[in-house]
């Protein structure tokens, strides 16, 4: 369904990824909760572990830890208690909060090399999109991937680590955004 919308048009419209729209299409619904299992669920995880929110764990099964991270955080930002769901306003504002977090923290490393998570996925399929040989898309970080990003960043005039840093993904994700 991402294929319907304006990438471009989209992720400056709302400074959400078209295909975590989709997610947000089932509006008034829980999006997520307790027990479920979900690529999804850790890159939820993932965001709300570098906002500082606890979740025990980013490998997308949505366990206590997880239900109180999401309690913390609808609490910190004046969003309605959900008992540890999580609905389409929470997962907008955990957005949201992750890209202001990630411009405000240019030099945080999300990811880097002997590292396997979903999210690694449409990174390397955007560098390898770009002409990067990531070594693959299966979302392991091995030495291809940290070679791509290492000519990625000295292409793009980024400081040079090999890791894929707030800088070097947000520049990744606005180059993969340009037509060809």
């Amino acid at each position: 369904m991402a294929g319907v919308y304006d990438v471009t048009l989209v992720r400056n419209a709302t400074g959400i990824e078209p295909e975590t729209l989709d997610h947000y299409q089932r509006l008034g619904k829980v999006m997520f909760t307790q027990g479920e299992r979900s690529a999804e669920i850790g890159w939820m995880q993932t965001q709300l572990s570098n906002l500082g929110f606890d979740t025990k764990g980013t490998g997308g099964a949505y366990g206590n830890g997880t239900r109180e991270a999401i309690r913390a955080f609808q609490s910190a930002n004046n969003l309605p208690v959900t008992g540890g769901n999580v609905d389409h306003h929470t997962l907008v504002a955990i957005e949201n909060a992750f890209r202001s977090h990630q411009q405000s923290q240019p030099d945080q490393v999300m990811f880097q090399k002997g590292q396997t998570h979903a999210q690694l996925r449409p990174l390397q399929q955007a560098l390898t999109g770009m002409g990067y040989n990531t070594g693959g898309t299966a979302g392991q970080f091995g030495p291809r991937t940290e070679a791509a990003v290492s000519a990625f960043q000295t292409a793009e005039g980024l400081p040079v680590s090999g890791k894929i840093d707030n800088q070097t993904w947000l520049r990744i994700l606005e180059r993969a955004a340009q037509p060809d």
